[in-house]
């Protein structure tokens, strides 16, 4: 009953968390920039995610401690069924003897009582080893899911720093801040098509670009010019449907 009642504790903490794990989904769907994760966030994250493991490598061992309860289980059944056979076999060799004949009926009945009792506790500990294995799966998702959202954060954190020290670099720079804030949204584009966005001629778009190149913040290849921050690399979990 004990095990029981931690299984069904264990199951709401996995629902728990999967709400967690939903209410991160709807952020990112709502598009509020991950860089607003603060470093508490990112620690307790972390701390989320030892606790998961720690519980997980706790139900492993207890997953092995019922394994073997199962092995003992099976071996004493075959240790029983034996003692049967020899206590029936005994009992027919002595069948013509009416001394302690009784005694030795009841042997054998109360052989096939333990059999029957230990085959119960068998079933038992197999289902225990079922529902353990459910909860080691529910936990490994979790875990990889919160792993994913650290991962994340610390990701958009970096890039957030990234940015502040780029524009900081720039300041005092004429038409700085606009052109890269516009070449580190795209990516990469044409002289032509950047002074077009910024309503100036190509040539002097060019200048621009060039003197951001020269401190490191764009790189210019032909007529094309592109931002030298670093792509943000969003890991997702397939595993969770």
């Amino acid at each position: 009953e004990d095990a029981l009642a931690d299984a069904e504790d264990l199951k709401i903490q996995v629902v728990e968390l999967k709400s967690q794990i939903e209410v991160y989904k709807s952020e990112a769907a709502m598009e509020k920039p991950r860089s607003e994760k603060t470093e508490a966030e990112i620690v307790a994250m972390n701390a989320k995610i030892s606790l998961l493991e720690s519980t997980l490598e706790e139900k492993r061992k207890e997953g092995d401690a019922f394994t073997a309860q199962l092995h003992k289980l099976e071996l004493t059944i075959k240790d029983t069924e034996a003692d049967k056979a020899a206590a029936e076999k005994e009992a027919r060799d002595r069948l013509l003897e009416l001394d302690g004949l009784q005694d030795r009926i009841a042997e054998v009945k109360s052989l096939d009582d333990k059999i029957h009792s230990l085959g119960k506790e068998l079933k038992v500990t197999k289902e225990e080893i079922i529902i353990l294995e459910q909860q080691k799966q529910g936990f490994e998702k979790a875990t990889h899911l919160m792993e994913n959202e650290r991962d994340e954060a610390l990701e958009q954190r970096d890039l957030s720093d990234e940015r502040t020290k780029r524009y900081i670099q720039v300041l005092g720079m004429e038409n700085s801040t606009k052109v890269l804030l516009l070449i580190d949204e795209v990516g990469s584009i044409s002289f032509k098509e950047l002074g077009k966005t910024l309503g100036v001629p190509a040539g002097q778009a060019t200048r621009w670009a060039r003197d951001l190149e020269k401190v490191g913040v764009l790189k210019i290849k032909g007529d094309n010019v592109s931002s030298t921050l670093k792509e943000t690399k969003v890991k997702e979990s397939s595993e969770m449907s």
